[in-house]
């Protein structure tokens, strides 16, 4: 008895001193969580906002989040549209709260404006994250300020940084070669949410967009879309559980196309742009 109490006690006191020498930050999105902890590993305790399933365009923190900002030193930030409003309240909610953008220095794409206008937004793209070229450039800025809270492991975050970089590169490598194959009438694809166009100009790609930002698009921008999408032989319309609409199914009817569901909030970055490009070269066969 004394001996499986002692046990006990052993571990809880064990699990305690590990949960006190975590450091907690938080993060915005999922992919944000691995980057953060392919750097840091087990010495940080990372809280998402961005819950699974939620719509980044209208999410609004609860109860939870409030208290996981409160409690954390640091908040990445990525330049999501929702974070600009919840800066000063989540500042204001915890004292000690530093936020940091992981984008800082990144030139962002305009947004393609929804409708028939075929114009363009003055907002930016905010989907910076689905490149393996520009994460690589957020892991430094990423390794200092996790080094501002946790200074005597500034060598091994660097050390970490540095080693991520490098399999990012291998990756993008990889993936360019997967692609480079591909026929110049065989390098566009398909989506209702236009979360890729960072991934395609990395392999001169073409991402068409049924739905810019959430908008369904007009009655003669989907015929312009179907017509374009047809001479480019595309076979698969690219959608997010979080973003439907009938104009999906209708052009994959249209076009005898098939629905192939993605996630670009999909945590593991890595499993994300392998799956993409794989997807995307499967669906280009003849």
């Amino acid at each position: 008895m004394f001996k499986a109490l002692f046990l006990f006690l052993s571990s809880f006191f064990l699990f305690c001193a590990t949960a006190r020498a975590q450091a907690p930050v938080l993060v915005s999105i999922p992919p944000q969580k691995h980057m953060v902890e392919r750097i840091a590993g087990d010495l940080v305790s990372v809280e998402v906002l961005l819950r699974p399933g939620a719509d980044p365009h209208v999410w609004e923190p609860g109860p939870a989040q409030m208290r996981a900002a409160a409690a954390s030193r640091v908040w990445f930030t990525i330049g999501l549209p929702f974070e600009e409003s919840l800066i000063p309240r989540l500042t204001d909610a915890a004292g000690g709260l530093r936020v940091v953008s992981m984008i800082r220095g990144i030139r962002r794409l305009p947004l393609p404006e929804g409708g028939d206008g075929g114009r363009e937004q003055k907002e930016e793209d905010p989907h910076v994250w689905l490149s393996p070229r520009l994460v690589r450039a957020f892991l430094p800025e990423t390794a200092r300020a996790l080094a501002e809270i946790l200074p005597d492991k500034a060598d091994l975050f660097d050390e970490r940084a540095a080693a991520y970089a490098a399999e990012l590169e291998e990756l993008d490598a990889e993936i360019a070669g997967k692609l480079e194959g591909l026929e110049a009438g065989r390098r566009a694809f398909l989506t209702l949410h236009p979360a890729w166009r960072y991934f395609a100009m990395n392999y001169g790609l073409e991402e068409l967009c049924l739905a810019p930002e959430g908008r369904e698009a007009g009655p003669r921008t989907l015929q312009n879309i179907a017509d374009e999408a047809k001479r480019h032989g595309i076979k698969c319309v690219f959608i997010e559980e979080r973003f439907s609409g009938p104009s999906a199914t209708a052009v994959a009817k249209a076009l005898m196309a098939r629905i192939v569901r993605v996630d670009p909030l999909g945590e593991d970055l890595e499993f994300v742009f392998r799956n993409m490009a794989d997807a995307i070269l499967e669906c280009s066969r003849p």
